[in-house]
């Protein structure tokens, strides 16, 4: 099904091309709405459907021997999309090579998993243009993001895209961080769970709620303990979660605040009032 729907793409694209050609539109105007027309029919989002659309065309121009694979049901329809991405940098000519050495014969990619083919169409496209495949990485790295999807059942996903090095060095942080912690004291929670909340608990400042006793307002501002135009450091352990009010209040004259060491071992922030009144607040056990 999924090789007949790029067959169809492309054949709409040529049919649309073609009527406007004849009706004499510039060349800048053949395509348009050919996607969302695509997407319609296809009950799919434009994105999809310009994606499906760029694959479809790929395969009929430089990616003949991919093209047969597909049809011949050779290769998964997942393949494509890892085939034409990993070889977009490269330019027609050398994306027709990357084609025949990937493709050309049905048994190469027999057996190779996705995983082991990103791996392997990388490889001939560093084999076939070194400087543009280093580029490319390099390039991906500027890339970098954070996206959050809604999940269902109160659930959301967010995904942080990282070099690969910064990926491993994360989540080996987290696994260490949540196997020290595992059956300690009573705790139950899976591995799984406690790097999930370890991961919240570091990148929200540890607290989700105001660090000031007895307000309960989430944390609006990341505050500097020890003032920032006071010379206070930015640096994690001088900072602290406030909400709006509180961290103007503490501007206040007569406001002083300071890290203090606790016997827990957790995050504790010392505020004298101006009426010199003194109040201790200290990190949630969770947090620690």
């Amino acid at each position: 099904m999924v090789f007949e729907e790029y067959e169809l793409a492309v054949e709409l694209l040529r049919e649309r091309v073609l009527e406007r050609i004849a009706a004499g539109l510039t060349q800048d105007r053949w395509e348009i709405g050919v996607a969302a027309e695509l997407a319609l029919a296809l009950r799919r989002s434009v994105d999809s459907a310009k994606g499906l659309l760029s694959r479809a065309r790929e395969l009929h121009t430089t990616l003949p021997h991919t093209r047969e694979r597909l049809r011949d049901g050779d290769i998964s329809p997942e393949a494509v999309p890892v085939i034409t991405h990993g070889l977009s940098h490269l330019d027609e000519d050398l994306r027709r090579r990357a084609d025949a050495t990937l493709c050309s014969d049905p048994t190469t990619l027999d057996g190779v998993g996705l995983r082991r083919l990103k791996d392997l169409v990388q490889k001939v496209a560093y084999e076939l243009d070194q400087q543009g495949t280093v580029d490319r990485i390099a390039k991906a790295a500027k890339d970098r993001t954070v996206s959050i999807r809604p999940l269902p059942e109160g659930m959301t996903r967010v995904s942080l895209l990282l070099p690969l090095t910064q990926g491993v060095g994360v989540y080996a942080a987290l696994r260490a961080a949540a196997t020290a912690a595992r059956g300690v004291a009573g705790e139950v929670r899976t591995l799984g769970q406690l790097m999930a909340d370890t991961a919240f608990a570091r990148l929200t400042g540890r607290d989700q709620h105001c660090r000031t006793p007895y307000c309960d307002a989430p944390i609006a501002h990341i505050d500097h303990v020890h003032r920032h135009a006071s010379g206070g450091a930015t640096r994690f352990d001088n900072g602290q979660g406030l909400c709006a009010a509180c961290n103007y209040a503490k501007e206040g004259l007569g406001w002083h605040a300071r890290e203090v060491t606790d016997p827990s071992g957790r995050h504790t922030v010392e505020t004298t009032t101006p009426s010199g009144h003194v109040h201790r607040s200290t990190a949630p056990k969770h947090a620690a």
